[in-house]
């Protein structure tokens, strides 16, 4: 079993407090069942010379034993309950640093409400294990092995009748914690779907107004809502049966208690104090018996999410190596019979490709054509399996860090994600130290310092959930400012310009081809027109090259990027007279 999956690893780094609140928890017992033999003492001595010195100096010990006793609760809880959160800690950002450690593909398959659920209230399930899970199972066991030897040393006869309910308590928690265990792996599940439908909705807020879905959705989620609520329902109603059968059993052995223990007294087989000391000891086994129903119910539910937590850990993390490569000038990139398949649909097909050091390449083709799915495998967000391989100046990125690759290769998406915060931080996420003359420079060549200077607080701003306050069009170009920060040796941009007006994306191209061949870059895009001046395009068409070769040869009637030039051409004048 990986350590990962194994929940008594995470327990085990905080052993030490564990084991120290056990240890308070058989102290805070011990102590508690010193006032019982206290009262035997005390209501005994009632029946010969009354001393009343002995029992204002027994009903102080009590006092002082109780004070005691809270406080060595208290200390035993901190301990066991602060152990418990951490472990909680430790999981929820091991869990998060593993899922950052999943290929893309694999991050896409799990929903995000689904992934919000377990690492919110799944953990907080498996926090209670350690927790109140824990405490209770230590508390019972203790209870159990001070308090039955001293009920037995009473009297045995007593012991046996008012023991009889107790087993038969322990039975009925374990079948109704089985059924806890099942209802509690669906709650999770709805909890689940409701999450991803809430992320879902959310998200699309602005679509949902603009088209009159109001009324539909508010229906679905209804729908969803009812079953999660449906669904607790019946696990609290599973839940509530343990409180009511303990308090009946218990009850039982306490009158089995009063009528057993009644006739020793009157025939004189026990003393009073001894029926009051044992009534005592039976008093305190109730309520640690409770708890050990609600633990079990606390143990099925954190089992349920324990196992949706494990499988996650259990998904394989991206293949990457241990190598570094060190680059002073552009690399020179080389992918070979690579094919990506989705399904049915094949996106890359055999396709290999060598682009060298400071070479400017456009990507065009139709929509579907593989464009974006080319510059993934470029970017290393997709690995083609083999027989591809894909080199960087010789060396398989496979056998390279993650980090390493990410340092050298900037990449801008065709939609860009912008996070809560400042402008300044956005742009700045891969190199948070960089100075503002870094800044303005990216800033510049991407088109988007005027617009910046035009916010309240320029780049102080705060740009709102998902840069929520910005335009399409600013959105993508602090995308391409926050690659070029970092100043890559590769710069890959797949069609991020398509909120960008055509001039302003003209602009910006010709101000990264001005510069030296400092580094490499590869441009997909719609619009052929801005291409004119790169090293060399690729057509591509069903995930293959079908034509390469500089503009100006591919600018000749009979090629297929002629044909698309004439296209783009041809829709922009109907476009232009429609307008006008």
């Amino acid at each position: 079993m990986s350590p990962l999956t194994s929940l008594k690893t995470w327990g085990t780094r905080y052993t030490g407090r564990f084991v120290l609140g056990a240890l308070m928890l058989a102290v805070t017992n011990a102590l508690g069942y010193v006032i019982p033999k206290l009262l035997k003492h005390a209501i005994d001595s009632l029946s010969t010379a009354v001393d009343t010195s002995l029992l204002g100096t027994i009903a102080l010990a009590v006092f002082l034993i109780a004070c005691v006793q809270a406080g060595v609760r208290i200390a035993s809880r901190l301990l066991i309950f602060n152990a418990a959160r951490d472990v909680e800690r430790d999981l929820r950002q091991a869990l998060f640093a593993h899922i950052l450690r999943w290929s893309p593909e694999r991050l896409r398959s799990h929903a995000l409400g689904d992934l919000q659920s377990r690492m919110l209230n799944d953990l907080t399930n498996v926090r209670l294990i350690f927790g109140v899970g824990l405490l209770n199972i230590v508390n019972t066991a203790l209870v159990y092995a001070i308090a039955m030897p001293l009920m037995f040393s009473e009297s045995t006869t007593l012991a046996l009748f008012a023991l009889i309910p107790y087993p038969i308590m322990i039975v009925m928690m374990l079948l109704i914690a089985k059924r806890i265990f099942s209802q509690s792996k669906i709650a999770s599940e709805r909890n689940s779907e409701l999450s991803n439908l809430i992320n879902e909705d959310l998200g699309a807020r602005l679509f949902i107004t603009a088209t009159g879905l109001q009324r539909s959705q508010q229906a679905r989620f209804a729908e969803r809502n009812d079953r999660y609520l449906e669904t607790n329902v019946r696990l609290v109603m599973t839940r509530a049966l343990m409180f009511p059968v303990v308090g009946m059993l218990g009850s039982l052995g306490v009158a089995i208690t009063l009528y057993v223990g009644g006739k020793g007294v009157i025939a004189g087989e026990l003393t009073l104090g001894s029926l009051v000391a044992f009534t005592a000891y039976l008093g305190l086994l109730t309520f640690p018996t409770l708890m050990f129903g609600f633990m079990l119910a606390v143990l099925q539910r954190g089992r349920a999410s324990w196992k949706r937590i494990a499988d996650l850990f259990a998904e394989p993390t991206w293949q990457a190596g241990e190598r570094t490569l060190e680059l002073r000038a552009p690399p020179t990139l080389a992918l070979a019979h690579a094919t990506i398949a989705r399904g049915e649909e094949t996106l890359i097909s055999g396709l290999s490709l060598t682009i060298a050091p400071g070479e400017r390449v456009g990507i065009v083709g139709e929509v579907g054509s593989g464009k974006s799915t080319l510059l993934a495998i470029l970017a290393r967000l997709l690995d083609a399996p083999a027989p591809a391989t894909y080199a960087i100046d010789g060396a398989d990125v496979r056998t390279l860090t993650l980090d390493n690759v990410r340092s050298f290769i900037g990449y801008v998406p065709q939609q860009p994600f912008l996070f809560s915060t400042t402008v300044r931080e956005n742009v700045c996420l891969g190199r948070p130290d960089s100075d503002d003359l870094t800044v303005e420079r990216a800033l510049d060549m991407a088109a988007v310092r005027a617009d910046v200077a035009r916010l309240p607080q320029g780049l102080a701003t705060e740009i709102g959930e998902r840069g929520v306050t910005l335009s399409g069009g600013q959105k993508q170009r602090l995308a391409i400012a926050r690659a070029l920060v970092i100043d890559p040796k590769v710069l890959l941009l797949d069609d991020c310009f398509s909120a960008v007006d055509a001039e302003t994306e003209r602009q910006i191209i010709e101000a990264l081809l001005a510069e030296d061949r400092r580094r490499t870059l590869v441009i997909a895009t719609h619009r052929l027109a801005v291409l004119d001046h790169v090293d060399r395009i690729l057509v591509l068409d069903k995930g293959r090259i079908v034509e390469e070769g500089p503009p100006e040869k591919l600018q000749q009637p009979g090629t297929r990027y002629y044909e698309l030039h004439r296209k783009q051409r041809l829709a922009e004048r109907v476009h232009a007279k429609a307008s006008a």
